[in-house]
């Protein structure tokens, strides 16, 4: 007890000079740097990340909706008009939802659509109990990201393994099941 104990002594060392790049940066730089904004990710290389070109064909924009009534055509519209894809995802079933609400009004006013609208959402049916059941009654993450794949023609699949509780939000979760 009492004892301190060095925690860094296993700790890989650097193998490049750091005094080097120390001396390299400037005040002026890690100012930039301590921002995080946009000269830290898409200025110079001299202020960590910048430097890159983005290739414009792998944009995405994720449109969230606050609200639904009223619903804001207006955007749904115009981030579609760029890419001229959309997935839809909804936490209810599409039948009569939001989901082919928004899928309708991109339809109605967008004609060119580069690929048919992929909607993720719940199976038009009751919720199921049985936990064999509720393992392919939701939608997760990896379907997501495969339907990405899809849409871009990208021929790979995410397989990873999937929660055993599919229904419990997470391990602090303790509800009346």
């Amino acid at each position: 007890m009492g004892r301190e104990i060095d925690l860094l002594r296993n700790y890989p060392k650097a193998k490049r000079d750091l005094s080097k790049r120390l001396k390299q940066k400037t005040e002026q730089v890690r100012n930039v740097a301590r921002k995080f904004g946009k000269d830290f990710f898409d200025g110079d290389r001299e202020y960590e990340y910048g430097g890159f070109n983005y290739n414009p064909k792998y944009w995405s924009e994720v449109v969230d909706l606050r609200t639904i009534s009223p619903l804001d055509e207006k955007t749904i519209i115009k981030s579609v008009s760029k890419t001229k894809k959309a997935i839809i995802t909804d936490i209810s079933n599409s039948f009569c939802g939001i989901s082919s609400t928004i899928s309708n009004t991109i339809y109605q006013n967008i004609n060119n659509l580069k690929n048919k609208l992929e909607i993720i959402s719940l199976p038009f049916c009751p919720e199921p109990t049985s936990l064999k059941l509720v393992e392919s009654f939701y939608s997760d993450r990896y379907t997501i990201v495969n339907r990405v794949l899809k849409m871009f023609y990208i021929k790979k699949t995410i397989q990873l393994k999937r929660s055993s509780k599919p229904d419990v939000p997470g391990d602090w979760f303790e509800g009346p099941f």
